[in-house]
């Protein structure tokens, strides 16, 4: 899970803010955002690596009564299903798994 910096006009800072590399589960992911969410310099943007960190970050925002994206921007990498059942839905980064499987099979039988 990624804290990336964003300035004044919108432009993304070279280098992340804070960054925590953590088990792929949503538990993690919501032990995680919680304490930055109650810090008094909270992030202003949340990039999870997966759907499953993206869901315990989108519960930590929501116990602690704050809105996507209004009060906290929040982005997913890995497409599931259950992202768009929000609302507004939350953005993401899909991966073509399908041409990355059938590319892998080709180039295995090279």
């Amino acid at each position: 899970m990624e804290w990336l910096c964003v300035d004044a006009e919108g432009d993304l800072a070279l280098e992340p803010v804070a960054e925590y590399f953590i088990p792929p589960r949503i538990q993690q992911g919501y032990e995680t955002t919680l304490p930055l969410l109650e810090s008094p310099d909270h992030p202003d943007a949340i990039f999870t690596g997966n759907s499953l960190l993206a869901a315990g970050a989108f519960q930590a925002i929501r116990d602690r009564k704050l809105k996507v994206p209004n009060d906290i921007a929040l982005v997913r990498f890995d497409e599931t299903t259950w992202g768009a059942l929000v609302n507004p839905p939350i953005t993401l980064i899909a991966q073509p798994t399908e041409e990355i499987g059938r590319t892998a099979t080709e180039l295995l039988f090279l």
